[in-house]
């Protein structure tokens, strides 16, 4: 389902930004954490904040999650995958 796949987006990238050193703390909201977003992975900003707008919505609201955004979802995994061969090593 688009929130299952909205979820495991947000999942990959909080990973990411974990094993660059910079995980998302207790209690901090996802808008608190796109702020601390590590700087190698600056390139990847817009999609990952359009990501954490997404997941705000499926998450935590009831409005209809439309498929829609499953090309918003394409557009963040082609990003997502450049980004994360050039930073993981």
């Amino acid at each position: 389902d688009t929130r299952g796949h909205i979820e495991h987006a947000y999942t990959a990238l909080c990973a990411l930004a974990t094993d660059l050193g910079v995980p998302r703390l207790e209690g901090e909201t996802p808008l608190e954490y796109i702020r601390r977003f590590p700087d190698p992975l600056a390139s990847l900003r817009e999609e990952a904040e359009g990501l954490t707008r997404l997941y705000l919505v499926s998450a935590y609201s009831d409005l209809p999650v439309e498929e829609r955004v499953l090309d918003q979802l394409r557009k963040f995994w082609i990003t997502y995958d450049r980004v994360r061969n050039r930073v993981v090593r």
